[in-house]
Order: C-alpha cells, then sequence, then structure tokens
C-alpha cells in the first residue's frame, strides 16, 4: 500500500497500525493548508471581490488542495482539474471506499448494471459524457449512501466527504439530509431523461413516474430503463404550469440539454437541433386524473421550467407535502423564485439550499 493510500480498515492486521497513524498525520497537516488557503480565499473576496481574478485562482486551488488533503497524492496520477474535465469515477470511488466498482459493474449487450441497478448503454459519444455526468450525481451517491453501513467508518467519512467535494463540479446529488425516497414511495421524476434516477429510485422499492418530453430520448433510453428495472411508469409529458402543447427542441450534441423552445438560450438557436411539439401537463392535473392518492419526493431537472412545475403542482405541495430535490442552476434567479413558490404554496416547508440544488421537507 502506497503511503499516500487511503487508511487500511479499522481491525486490520497490526503491522498496518503504522500506516494508518502516518496517513492521519499527513491528513491533518494538509486539512491545515486547506484551512490557510481558505482565509486567503476570505482575504481576497473582501478585498478584491468573489468575482476577481486572484478570488477565484485561490478558490481553485483550495478545491484541489481539499480534494487532495481528502484521497492523498494518489490524486494527482489520474485527477487533473480543469474548467471542462470530468473526474473518473469509477476510480475515484475505488481510491477513497477501497471497492473496486468496476469489480462490481455486471455487463451486458444492451446495460451496465451496478449492485442491482441496470442503466442501458450509452449510443454515442456525446450521450456517453452525459452519462458519466448523471453516473456521478444519481447513481453513486445513492449507491454509497446505502452501501456506507458496512464501510470501515473512516473510509465511510471520507466517502461522504468526497462526494461534498465533488459537488462543486458536478450538480450535486438528489438525495440530501432528510431529503431522501425509502421503500414504498410514490416518485415523481420530472425531465427523466435516460432514466437513472427513476432506476435508482426503482432498485431501492419506488413507484416511480417518469416524465420526459423527447420520444427520441424515451425511445432510446427510458423505456429501456423501465423495462429493465420495473415499477416505472413512462409519462410522456412536460410538466408544466397547464395543460397545453409545447414547441420543443432536442439538442442533438446534448439530449440533456433539450428544452421548450421559449426558454431557448441565444447561443442554442443557432445549434444542431430536432424541433417537434409535446403536451404539457400539470402535476396537480396529472395526480387528479390518474387517481394518484399521494406522492412523496419529487425530483425535478427540466432546463428552467422547475418554476413552472411548482406553479402547476401548488395542490401537491400543499396536501402531500412531497420531499422536494430540484435543480436551481437553470436561470439566474431560481433560488429565490423556487423557494417563493414552494413557501407560498406550504410554508411549513424547510429549504436547504446546496451544490446546485435546493431541497426542501415538511418535518
Amino acid at each position: 500500500m502506497s503511503d499516500n493510500t487511503p487508511p487500511p480498515p479499522l481491525g486490520a492486521a497490526e503491522k498496518s497500525g503504522g500506516k494508518r497513524k502516518g496517513w492521519l498525520s499527513r491528513k491533518k497537516q494538509a486539512m491545515e493548508k486547506v484551512d490557510a488557503l481558505r482565509s486567503a480565499k476570505e482575504m481576497a473576496d473582501v478585498f478584491f471581490g468573489t468575482n476577481s481574478e486572484i478570488s477565484k485562482r485561490i478558490g481553485s486551488e483550495l478545491r484541489f488542495r481539499r480534494l487532495k488533503a481528502i484521497l492523498g497524492g494518489e490524486i494527482v496520477k489520474f485527477l487533473r482539474i480543469h474548467e471542462h474535465e470530468r473526474l473518473d469515477q469509477l476510480e475515484l470511488f475505488t481510491l477513497i471506499t477501497g471497492i473496486d466498482l468496476a469489480k462490481e459493474i455486471e455487463s451486458t449487450d444492451e446495460a451496465l448494471i451496478i449492485g442491482g441497478i441496470k442503466l442501458p448503454r450509452p449510443l454515442n459519444e456525446a450521450d456517453r459524457f452525459l452519462f458519466e455526468g448523471e453516473l456521478a450525481d444519481i447513481v453513486l451517491p445513492s449507491y454509497l449512501k446505502r452501501k456506507s453501513g458496512n464501510f470501515d467508518p473512516v473510509i465511510a467519512e471520507n466517502s461522504r466527504a468526497i462526494h461534498e467535494s465533488l459537488a462543486s463540479f458536478f450538480e450535486g446529488p438528489y438525495e440530501d439530509g432528510n431529503v431522501c425516497f425509502k421503500e414504498g414511495d410514490i416518485v415523481f421524476d420530472c425531465g427523466a431523461n435516460m432514466g437513472l434516477f427513476s432506476a435508482v429510485a426503482s432498485r431501492y422499492g419506488c413507484k416511480v413516474f417518469a416524465f420526459e418530453p423527447i420520444p427520441d430520448t424515451i425511445d432510446n433510453y427510458l423505456s429501456k430503463t423501465a423495462s429493465m428495472n420495473g415499477n416505472i411508469c413512462v409519462c410522456n409529458f412536460a410538466v408544466w404550469d397547464k395543460e397545453e402543447t409545447l414547441d420543443f427542441s432536442m439538442m442533438l450534441d446534448n439530449i440533456g440539454a433539450s428544452r421548450c423552445d421559449s426558454a431557448l438560450e441565444e447561443k442554442q438557436l443557432s445549434k444542431s437541433r430536432k424541433q417537434f411539439t409535446v403536451p404539457a401537463i400539470t402535476l396537480d392535473a396529472f395526480v387528479e386524473q390518474n387517481g394518484i392518492g399521494r406522492v412523496d419526493f419529487i425530483k425535478a431537472d427540466i432546463e428552467g421550467a422547475e418554476r413552472n412545475m411548482l406553479c402547476g403542482a401548488t395542490r401537491i405541495l400543499k396536501e402531500f407535502a412531497p420531499k422536494l430535490s430540484i435543480c436551481t442552476y437553470h436561470l439566474p434567479d431560481d433560488p429565490e423564485v423556487l423557494r417563493e413558490i414552494i413557501l407560498v404554496a406550504n410554508p411549513k416547508y424547510q429549504i436547504v439550499e446546496k451544490f446546485k440544488k435546493m431541497y426542501a421537507y415538511v418535518p
């Protein structure tokens, strides 16, 4: 074992004791450097502004040092942090937990299976890039959350810490703190896309209604995810604040960025896209039309339409008070607008803004 790898499990052979003490000592020294950088970042924010070049550079170094302090020097062998680079999730998971996730993955011609979670294979390079990001945001955190009870305490704590750190590079997990799904929950997956979140919720005993407006995405991925995992009902609707027909565009280089034409950014108008119309429905109307007696969890990543979805779900928020996990990075005023809609519908909600998401629940 390298001096820079995570510590051996508690209760390991006596000869490993020195390694553990040395690792903890190095970690303490590394975290002292992190604390110093954090203080420097705070000073730079005050004197130069949070958007200044010096503050951004210190912030970037701070994030890297924190990751390195958690993972050890081995990180530099495979992890280089740049604005547009993705982290190697399988290697990172293996390094921090001691579990070789690659060995836990079953592979078939049609699917990847991780801990019983069945995921459709990406069909091209662009979709693979999206798949890897969602693997980090959706599958690994929930898998880790339910496996961590079997981890050595030190490794379990480090595993939680690394996902905290990674959230600054990705969007953050959909489960956090009191906002998590449990067996038997009725889950609405708004913006299901490939269906990775639906697959995870299904694997852990939930009944999932997966809302996805893009026909190609349903045909290529979501329908396959539903058939492989069970307990997933595919709903070919856009979730909105009224029942109508919407003009949509599917970005050919990123199916995850497909959205209503009225919400397209100027830079997206010139990109290759496939246009079509889709039916839109409110969640309140969907519940009433289908006789659904409760909703326990709503996840939403719908490219800026989160506010429309909430406006069309006020009765659900008031009567059922489901846990909410909603992306907040699509529009600049998302945090303020989404918070107001939720609290007007049900003032009992407790709201936490973390990563690039809003988590809300009623105690």
